[in-house]
């Protein structure tokens, strides 16, 4: 269920497979609508799950409750399904396909970023802007290990045991 809370139940679902999701359905009337839109009615009456305290009780059980009503689906089906229903829901998404789908994009929030070798790539930008200002680029991350030197430095090591980490591969 990826990084739930504890206090709320269903609040994310992952399957074996390649679909991931996440779902808000916590509330009585969401679970309610849930059910229904998986065709389980009767498990708004079932003691485990017929509160959220009890959600949260039982939440291994749940998990294998979501398994057999959403494995089916692929995460467009599924979040299609309970957003039909009335139930927060969305996709979780590679970083890469995030940056091409048609939503982001229309959104504006991508921005050309400036990588550490002078070329650039595509990135999120901000959340937000200022009026009608471009949204600003993020600098570009320094090269794996370019920093560790220094970093190794401030924790205490010297120059020569940093020199050993590198030589045996522990640090870039």
């Amino acid at each position: 269920m990826g990084n739930p809370t504890t206090r709320q139940r269903p609040r994310s679902w992952r399957n074996a497979g390649c679909a991931s999701i996440v779902l808000s359905a916590y509330a009585e009337d969401h679970w309610k609508r849930f059910c229904r839109a998986v065709g389980r009615e009767a498990l708004v009456h079932d003691p485990r799950f017929c509160s959220n305290a009890q959600r949260v009780a039982h939440r291994a059980e749940l998990r294998q409750v979501l398994d057999e009503c959403l494995s089916a689906y692929t995460s467009e089906a599924a979040v299609a399904l309970l957003s039909q229903h009335q139930i927060v829901a969305g996709a979780v998404r590679r970083y890469r396909d995030v940056l091409t789908n048609a939503d982001v994009i229309a959104s504006g929030i991508l921005v050309e970023a400036a990588s550490d070798d002078g070329g650039g790539y595509r990135a999120l930008g901000l959340p937000y802007r200022l009026g009608d200002g471009r949204r600003p680029a993020p600098a570009a991350a320094p090269a794996c290990g370019a920093d560790g030197a220094e970093l190794l430095a401030g924790l205490g090591y010297s120059p020569d045991e940093v020199a050993a980490l590198r030589e045996a591969g522990v640090v870039a």
